[in-house]
């Protein structure tokens, strides 16, 4: 094996680290060195499901590391697990990429964030794949290019049938608190705006198989006057949205259409009469290659910045402002009123 490889343990394999632990193998420079849950069905079954041998698969992480000399924990266990095990893997001198969200409370991500700064030395990404899309890419390149001119609003909706079973059927606010964060994290990342203010209002479909609140309609302030109006389901009944949602950018000059599956789509003005619209003109946004998407991206960049001597694009710092987005929303729907995102980053 080439000292250029890196050895990955995926820490929790039971639902998205599963995907984790079939995706490391097919980034150039990774190398799957073992699983790790406590679960030892689990870990059985997915070990023989993925070929894993039994000598690569743990139900200890500091065994884990001991036995297979890995330099990169993925965590992929339930969300109130992120603390301790991020705890933990720094201590074993391991760089970290977790699952999103960051924590199930803010107390808990900012304790992350501390934890981050006593270890200036370790990487650690949040995983916020969404971003690693050509389409995604090339939403953002047109906006930053001034093509729609200036952003004024954005218009997002995300409608899901979803059942999951488990814990995230238990969560009081599982869309805001588990989903919302992709779609929320992608506003900052496409349009370079940063959130100040929220209010939203959260509720349960007389229908929903989810013991909280399953949707959720949420407005946010963005730096520069950009205004968001998000509304997210995940007992949704009719047409189903793509996982990424149906999402508008409206300019001055022109908008921005995207389904989530299909390209991008640039919709602009070409006759006015009197401030009235009278003809359109739809052009395809060209769309970028990518050496990886998704996941695969996300350990991509991991390499870089290792390679680099820097941070993950998604790293403590920048996720916090996506996972405040989240927690505000969250807050604001139980005061009814209006949350300033400052508020809940402050130690």
């Amino acid at each position: 094996m080439s000292s250029d490889v890196h050895r990955v343990l995926v820490v929790g394999v039971g639902g998205i680290g599963c995907g984790w632990a079939q995706v490391v193998p097919s980034v150039s420079g990774f190398e799957l060195a073992g699983l790790v849950d406590i679960d030892a069905g689990v870990l059985a079954r997915v070990g023989q499901e993925l070929g894993i041998p039994q000598e690569r698969r743990f139900q200890d992480l500091a065994l884990a590391r001991e036995r297979t000399q890995a330099d990169i924990a993925i965590i992929a266990v339930p969300n109130h697990l992120h603390l301790p095990l991020v705890r933990q893997a720094f201590e074993l001198r391991l760089h970290v990429i977790c699952e999103k969200p960051l924590a199930d409370t803010m107390e808990d991500a900012l304790r992350i964030r501390q934890l981050c700064r006593e270890h200036p030395d370790r990487k650690f990404m949040v995983s916020q794949n969404y971003r690693w899309h050509p389409s995604v890419q090339a939403i953002r390149n047109a906006i930053a290019g001034g093509q729609i001119g200036d952003l004024g609003y954005i218009h997002w909706d995300f409608q899901r049938p979803s059942h999951f079973g488990g814990w995230r059927e238990e969560m009081e606010d599982v869309l805001l608190a588990d989903m919302a964060i992709h779609h929320f994290d992608l506003i900052r990342y496409i349009t370079g705006r940063e959130p100040v203010r929220v209010v939203a209002r959260s509720f349960n479909p007389s229908w929903s198989w989810y013991r909280g609140r399953a949707a959720a309609s949420v407005l946010f302030e963005m730096t520069g006057g950009v205004e968001v109006n998000y509304f997210g389901c995940w007992a949704a009944r009719g047409r189903p949205t793509s996982w990424p949602g149906e999402s508008r950018f409206v300019g001055s000059q022109a908008a921005i259409h995207w389904d989530g599956e299909s390209d991008p789509v640039l919709v602009r003005y070409v006759k006015e009469d009197q401030g009235h619209e009278v003809e359109l003109e739809e052009i395809p946004l060209p769309i970028p290659e990518m050496p990886y998407t998704g996941l695969a991206y996300s350990l991509y960049e991991m390499g870089k910045a290792l390679v680099e001597d820097r941070q993950p694009i998604t790293w403590i710092e920048d996720n916090l402002l996506s996972f405040a987005m989240s927690r505000a929303a969250i807050a604001s729907s139980r005061r009814g009123g209006p949350v300033d995102i400052a508020e809940l980053l402050s130690p």
